[in-house]
C-alpha cells in the first residue's frame, strides 16, 4: 500500500516543474486584458494586465491599456498614472501622449482626483465549474482490495469562492474496479483439491462530497498549487460473484457509507477563463457492515484517483 502511494506521490512532484512550460505568457495576458477591454469589461480587464507588467514591467502596452480602462471607469489618476509609466518606456507614442496630456493631466491637476478601486479578485475567489477522470487505484486493506485492478473515475462539480485563496467545492465522481478472477484451492473429500475461480464482483462507487479547497500561492498566478480536503457519502454497488462461471458465490450489494478525502493538485492556465488541471488524492471510506469481494471482508477501503481535467471560471 505505501508504495502505491509513493508513485503517485512521485509523479506528482515529477509534473510539478514540468507546469511553467504551460504557464500563461505576459503576452496572453494582455490578449487577454484586450479582449476584456473590447467588450467594455474593464474592471476585469485590469486584473490580466496588472499580471502582464508584474511578469514584464517594460511591456509598455499593458500600462497603455491599463491607463485607457481606468480612464472608462472615472479615474484620471490611476489612468494618468498607468500613462505616464508607458510613456517612460516607449516615449515615441504622441497620439497616446496627447491623450495623457490633453485629458488626462488636466483633470488631475485641477482637482484631487478619485482613488482607483480595488482590482477584481481572479483565480480562485472566481465560481468555478470542473470536469475530470482518470485513474482509481485501490490501495487496502490488500487482503480485500488486492484483488481489484486499476480502474478509472468520472466527475464533475463547482467551486462557490469564500476569498482569493479559499473556495468550496462541490463534486461527484463515479469510480468503477474490476475484479481479478480469484482462484482458491477448496478441499473435496471426495476427490482431494480443486480449484475454484471466483468471477465477477466488480465495485461502483459514487460519492459525492464537500471540499474545502486551499491555493498556496497568489491567485493570479497561471500556476496554481492547491490541497482539498473533503466529506461526503459513498454509495457503493457490487457485482454479484460466481465460481467457474456457475453457480452464485454472493450476490451483490448496495450500501452507503461515509468517505474522507484528501488532496493535491495543480491548475495551469490555458487561456480566458480557462484552466488545465491535475490533482491526485486519496480516500478512506468506512463499511458500515463487513463488505465481502471473494473470500475477504473488511469495515474500511482506502483508494487513490490520480486525475486530469478542466476548469471554467466564470
Amino acid at each position: 500500500m505505501k508504495f502505491k502511494s509513493l508513485w503517485m506521490f512521485s509523479l506528482f512532484i515529477f509534473l510539478a516543474p514540468l507546469t511553467a512550460v504551460f504557464a500563461g505568457t505576459p503576452e496572453m495576458d494582455y490578449q487577454e486584458g484586450l479582449d476584456l477591454y473590447q467588450q467594455k469589461q474593464y474592471q476585469a480587464a485590469l486584473v490580466p494586465l496588472q499580471r502582464a507588467v508584474q511578469a514584464d514591467p517594460m511591456l509598455w502596452q499593458a500600462y497603455q491599456l491599463m491607463s485607457y480602462c481606468f480612464g472608462e471607469m472615472g479615474f484620471p489618476a490611476a489612468a494618468l498614472e498607468a500613462g505616464d509609466k508607458s510613456l517612460k518606456i516607449n516615449p515615441n507614442n504622441p497620439a497616446f501622449e496627447e491623450y495623457v496630456n490633453d485629458s488626462l493631466r488636466p483633470k488631475v491637476t485641477t482637482s484631487l482626483g478619485v482613488s482607483a478601486p480595488p482590482l477584481p479578485p481572479t483565480g480562485h475567489m472566481s465560481n468555478s465549474f470542473y470536469l475530470s477522470g482518470g485513474l482509481s487505484n485501490p490501495l487496502g486493506p490488500v487482503g480485500f482490495t488486492g484483488t481489484w485492478t486499476t480502474g478509472f473515475n468520472l466527475g464533475a462539480g463547482f467551486g462557490l469562492a469564500l476569498n482569493r485563496n479559499i473556495s468550496l467545492l462541490f463534486d461527484a465522481h463515479f469510480d468503477n474496479y474490476p475484479l481479478i478472477p480469484i482462484s482458491t484451492y477448496v478441499f473435496d473429500p471426495y476427490g482431494g483439491y480443486t480449484t475454484e475461480t471466483v468471477t465477477g464482483g466488480g465495485l461502483h462507487a459514487l460519492m459525492p462530497m464537500i471540499n474545502g479547497k486551499f491555493v498556496f500561492v497568489n491567485a493570479d498566478n497561471p500556476v496554481l498549487f492547491y490541497g482539498l480536503v473533503g466529506l461526503g457519502p459513498c454509495f457503493y454497488f457490487r457485482d454479484a460473484l460466481s465460481v467457474n462461471g456457475v453457480g452464485a458465490y454472493s450476490p451483490g450489494y448496495s450500501e452507503v457509507d461515509l468517505g474522507f478525502r484528501t488532496g493535491l493538485g495543480i491548475d495551469i492556465k490555458l487561456g480566458n477563463k480557462i484552466y488545465l488541471t491535475m490533482e491526485t488524492n486519496d480516500l478512506i471510506t468506512t463499511l458500515n457492515d463487513a463488505g465481502q469481494i471473494g473470500y475477504y471482508y473488511t469495515n474500511t477501503i482506502d483508494m487513490s484517483r490520480f486525475n486530469m481535467g478542466l476548469r471554467f471560471d466564470n
